[in-house]
């Protein structure tokens, strides 16, 4: 995981703001936090990914799913489960 999150941080520093593939890799980015236990910096990372989604011409609802999946799971890994539940349901 500490590789695969050095390559998706070395991407975001390499990406421009219009770069298709920029929410993905914070979203990404964010499930390894999750995954390492750093639930604010995944929480962090995932809104970020959401907002980029949220600005797109065309939305693509997967990545829109997905994204709400992976905030879901980070509120309930803090025992927020009105949010979780919420963010599943959005999913």
């Amino acid at each position: 995981l500490i590789v695969a999150k050095s390559h998706y941080e070395y991407a975001l520093q390499t990406a421009t703001a219009a770069h298709p593939l920029l929410s993905m890799t914070h979203m990404n980015i964010g499930i390894i936090l999750r995954k390492q236990g750093n639930q604010n910096g995944a929480l962090r990372s995932l809104e970020r990914a959401l907002e980029i989604e949220r600005q797109k011409n065309h939305l693509d609802y997967v990545r829109l799913s997905q994204l709400r999946t992976e905030l879901g799971l980070v509120f309930k890994e803090q025992g927020n489960y009105r949010r979780a539940i919420g963010s599943f349901e959005r999913a």
